[in-house]
């Protein structure tokens, strides 16, 4: 199930035709609804019913805090999973989900592509190296995923400890970069170096890989 049928909703639904999945979407447009469905060959539900429609999966393309207590209490899916920035109400929506057995893929690792692309265009990235790092993006939900179930937290716990990690990880790594060099550590990477070591997307990608 899709909830929202702008560009983001529209071009998410197209994907998932090409892999052969069976669509049902909604959006708050009818107008804009009956254009992705035509499009995408998919089945119309009402803004108000799609959380209510059984599926396997539920992707939030629209505004974000659209899962509040009541829609998530009424979901069907067995797994949310979406591009919309922000898709819980409240953090408590995330225990909320993991007490009814469904899977959530915290937003901003499932979503984390956008950034990666808008870093490539900032810091000069090849298209390889940016699809690179999108690829990597699969082995952080895997390794997210696994962690909350080994340590019984939400997905989401999981998903913020992790990035927190990563980031101290890189912070110490450029500090020791910087004593070697004499350098503060609290100086900018020079532009040549940017793409190198620039820690604006270390938390949401892969692991370190060499580059």
């Amino acid at each position: 199930m899709i909830q929202g049928c702008g560009n983001v909703g529209h071009a998410h639904a197209a994907l998932l035709q090409s892999a052969g999945a069976r669509l049902i979407m909604s959006d708050i447009d009818p107008a804009r609804a009956e254009r992705a469905v035509r499009s995408a060959g998919a089945e119309l539900v009402s803004a108000g019913r799609v959380m209510e429609v059984e599926g396997d999966i539920f992707a939030p393309c629209a505004l974000g805090g659209t899962l509040d207590e009541s829609g998530a209490s009424r979901l069907r899916a067995a797994v949310v999973v979406g591009a919309a920035n922000n898709q819980l109400a409240t953090p408590a929506i995330g225990d909320l989900l993991a007490r009814r057995s469904i899977l959530y893929v915290p937003d901003y690792v499932a979503n984390a592509g956008g950034v990666l692309s808008g870093c490539g265009e900032i810091l000069g990235w090849r298209h390889a190296e940016v699809e690179r790092r999108i690829e990597g993006i699969g082995e952080t939900v895997r390794q997210l995923l696994e962690r909350a179930a080994a340590e019984n937290i939400t997905p989401a716990t999981a998903a913020d400890a992790l990035a927190v990690e990563r980031l101290a990880a890189k912070k110490g790594e450029r500090r020791r970069d910087a004593s070697r060099s004499g350098r503060s550590g609290l100086l900018a990477c020079r532009p040549a170096r940017r793409s190198k070591d620039c820690t604006c997307s270390d938390a949401l990608r892969g692991p370190a890989t060499e580059r």
